[in-house]
């Protein structure tokens, strides 16, 4: 079923490219076999190769059809190398310049590789060609003087893009085919086209093609010539080429009759006996290709270069009449008269002679003109390009200066942040020292003081100090440091412990130290003590607030210091009516026999646990020291030490939270 169907496809393909049927001619015979055979196709590869050869035997105006049709199935199967050489094979038949962009578009859609370059620039190449025709003198000039100043030979630009620039010079220069601008670029342009770097012969064959024909209008025959064996001897290697993977009707005959009628053109040049050669091998393909026999009949080209070249002068003078009805470039009719002039004298035919002399008279005085012109119009270009380039230059020069000033600007703005990060660094790390510094010193204060209060308490509890290592071993303390990451405190936090620190000790010290209080102990009635604490108390946080005093039948007087009892249970009232949601607080006595219970109670606030010393420590509190802000409460705790009071958490009640405060009913005169 699949061989059928591709039988079919071939059948249908070789329809649609138009294939005419057998003819006389050796070349549709040969079509009609090979047509024939497609139906033997197994595989699309198979048609592609069947397809070749058909391409390559028909006449070149049958031949874009098939070409196609053969670029439809090589991109069905991914077949690149082969839409590639079609691309060629196309971009060489077409010369308008509407084709050749199809022909480029279809190109371009093949993945990029160093053929589908290559291929990408012959096309480029075509399309300059056919686009130059239509430019005008001032449009070409325009060009010329682009590509001049953007430097030919400027580094960083491929071999590619050098060969494009030097094409569009030679091609935009071409009208005056002796000037030496186009001398110098065209030898520069065929030495490039025949390096080692392009791979595809094609792209050389043009280059050369062109170069042949612009040094056999600048009537430079020795060149002309060279440039032409060139031509042929790509020519041989390409077909060579096809003929090695199988396509052995591959030719470039019509290429091959163009260089041919070039060589005839400059015969002078030419070696002895090639001009015989030459005919020879025109006939033979003229037997064999349609498209060579119908150049050598509608064109009379090859006939009359083969007459002046063989001394048939009879022969040629018609011919060259013919060529010179058409309209052709100043150069070849130049050269066209020069030939005339010759046979017509050669031949008696003076009538002929002086027709043709008026003529060239005519062209020579134009031609100089326009040579003039052109010498002009070089140096102008020159002119326009090294002032297109001076400027270059000057704005170039300025950016590289606006550049440069930029990075100083850059490097000072650098080196400025540098030097104020220095000075910063120094200046941290100065700071950074000072602190450490005072921190060390400030740590042997802390624990001197820390040291010195374990040394007093130790000697106010009797502790045994008369065995100095064993004091010394049990003086072996935490420093300051040790406590501090014990605690997990942050280092942001070591001056506020060093200050708690301190004045912890110091208020121990202070109370355990004293020896003076006896002057301030006296009879004090604790009724007579409240009622003025709760006045006071009551005035201070009025009017937000209730204090119930409940006062024993019969009042109790203690032996202490009545000033200061008074100011700390101001305080406490203070303290308890903060905590209590309600502000009410409740305070009741319960005598003993050595002391005296103050119960304080608050009306739903929060239940104390037996280690619960909040309230107590919220009468030391050292960020309120430091912040100015509630100092007194220092002195409350100072004066709880020096009272010999405690203050106790009642964990048993449950309707609130209940504190006792608890002073002795004597103050001990052991302290004086």
């Amino acid at each position: 079923m699949k061989r059928t169907f591709l039988k079919l496809v071939a059948i249908l393909i070789c329809a649609l490219a138009g294939i005419p049927p057998a003819q006389a001619h050796p070349q549709h015979e040969t079509a009609a076999q090979l047509r024939a055979r497609l139906a033997s196709a197994t595989s699309p590869r198979d048609s592609i190769r069947m397809l070749y050869d058909i391409l390559d035997v028909l006449p070149l105006k049958e031949q874009p059809r098939v070409a196609m049709s053969i670029d439809s199935i090589a991109e069905r199967i991914g077949d690149n190398a082969t839409r590639l050489d079609l691309g060629r094979i196309m971009a060489a038949i077409y010369i308008e310049d509407a084709d050749l962009a199809r022909v480029e578009a279809r190109v371009v859609k093949i993945p990029e590789s160093q053929e589908q370059k290559e291929t990408m620039l012959f096309v480029k190449l075509k399309r300059l060609s056919a686009s130059n025709r239509h430019k005008s003198e001032e449009e070409r000039q325009k060009e010329i003087i682009r590509i001049l100043s953007e430097d030919v030979d400027k580094k960083g630009k491929t071999p590619a893009d050098q060969l494009l620039d030097l094409f569009s010079l030679v091609e935009y220069l071409r009208n005056d085919a002796s000037g030496d601008m186009l001398k110098e670029y065209l030898d520069r342009l065929s030495v490039l086209a025949s390096s080692p770097y392009f791979k595809i012969n094609t792209l050389s064959l043009y280059v050369q093609s062109e170069a042949a024909r612009i040094y056999s209008d600048a009537d430079d025959a020795d060149k002309a010539v060279a440039a032409d064996h060139k031509v042929l001897q790509n020519i041989a290697g390409l077909e060579k080429s096809y003929a090695d993977r199988g396509r052995h009707y591959r030719n470039y005959n019509v290429s091959k009759l163009h260089s041919y009628m070039r060589l005839l053109r400059n015969y002078e040049a030419l070696r002895p006996g090639e001009v015989a050669e030459i005919n020879a091998k025109v006939m033979d393909m003229a037997a064999r290709n349609i498209d060579v026999s119908n150049e050598l009949q509608q064109r009379p080209d090859y006939k009359a270069y083969y007459a002046v070249a063989t001394g048939d002068y009879p022969t040629a003078i018609p011919l060259l009449r013919q060529m010179l009805a058409e309209n052709r470039p100043l150069a070849v009719r130049k050269q066209l008269l020069e030939a005339l002039v010759k046979a017509s004298e050669a031949a008696g035919d003076d009538k002929t002679k002086i027709e043709a002399l008026t003529e060239y008279t005519a062209i020579l005085e134009q031609l100089n003109k326009l040579k003039a012109a052109e010498r002009y119009r070089e140096l102008q270009i020159r002119y326009d390009v090294q002032d297109l380039k001076n400027r270059n230059s000057q704005l170039e020069l300025e950016n590289r200066n606006d550049e440069i000033l930029s990075a100083r600007r850059i490097m000072t703005f650098v080196i400025v942040a540098f030097a104020l990060m220095f000075l910063i660094l120094i200046i941290s790390l100065y700071h950074w020292g000072r602190f450490k510094k005072n921190s060390s010193t400030m740590g042997e204060v802390v624990d001197n003081m820390h040291s010195q209060r374990i040394k007093l308490k130790d000697e106010m509890f009797d502790l045994d100090t008369s065995d100095p290592l064993a004091f010394e071993e049990r003086m072996e303390l935490e420093t300051w440091s040790k406590r501090l990451r014990r605690r997990g405190a942050r280092w942001d936090n070591i001056s506020l412990f060093m200050t708690r620190s301190i004045v912890n000790d110091l208020l121990y010290i202070s109370c355990i130290g004293h020896n003076s209080m006896s002057r301030h102990i006296e009879v004090t009635p604790l009724g007579k003590l409240l009622r003025e604490t709760e006045a006071a108390a009551t005035a201070g946080n009025a009017p937000h607030s209730n204090i119930v005093v409940e006062y024993p039948a019969e009042d109790i007087t203690i032996v202490t210091d009545r000033e200061c009892l008074a100011a700390l249970i101001e305080n406490i009232f203070d303290l308890a009516i903060s905590y209590s949601p309600e502000r009410t607080v409740e305070i009741s006595l319960r005598p003993a026999e050595q002391y005296v219970d103050f119960v304080i109670t608050t009306v739903g606030a929060r239940t104390a646990g037996p280690d619960d010393p909040q309230l107590f420590d919220d009468f030391s509190l050292a960020k309120q020291l430091l912040r100015r802000n509630g100092a007194g409460l220092f002195i409350c705790r100072m004066i709880s030490m020096l009272l010999q009071c405690r203050f106790i958490p009642d964990t048993t009640y449950a309707g609130g939270c209940r504190y006792v405060f608890r002073t002795p009913i004597k103050l001990d005169k052991g302290l004086k």
